[in-house]
């Protein structure tokens, strides 16, 4: 690809309503999730449960360098590692700040959202979560990670 054609196919790739989030979305509504919201303006989160103080963040392999499947590209090596680099500063910040104000932090990589099933497994995993912390468990953050 020429310079230019990599930059239309980049600026064109969504921050917000992604695959990854609507097959979530749509995982949390098949086991009758309730109760969330879609880019929270308080937590900055993709999906969020303000109620129970949960915050979702469904990172993207490649722009949130992953440990597994994160590869740089092979033009623009310096810009990319850079903003990879920023954003996952930007992404332990915004945990520290939210885990601060009392929240819990769930990153989900996209690579553990492949599929419907992969993404029904996760959201059952929340919905534990959420019953957990509505019962007042203290443990949480410590068995989540």
């Amino acid at each position: 690809m020429t310079k230019e054609q990599r930059s239309r196919t980049m600026a064109r790739i969504r921050s917000k309503n992604t695959s990854i989030e609507h097959r979530f979305k749509m995982a949390m509504a098949k086991i009758g999730l309730r109760g969330w919201r879609m880019h929270d303006k308080e937590s900055t989160a993709d999906f969020c449960f303000p109620k129970e103080r949960i915050a979702i963040f469904l990172d993207g392999c490649f722009w949130h360098g992953c440990p597994v499947h994160y590869r740089p590209p092979k033009s623009n090596k310096k810009f990319w590692t850079s903003k990879v680099k920023r954003n996952m500063r930007r992404d332990r910040e915004i945990t520290e700040k939210l885990e601060s104000q009392g929240w819990i932090v769930l990153r989900i990589w996209e690579h553990e959202l492949h599929n419907f099933q992969a993404a029904l497994a996760k959201a059952v995993w929340i919905s534990s979560i959420l019953s957990r912390r509505s019962y007042g468990e203290t443990n949480l953050v410590q068995d989540i990670r």
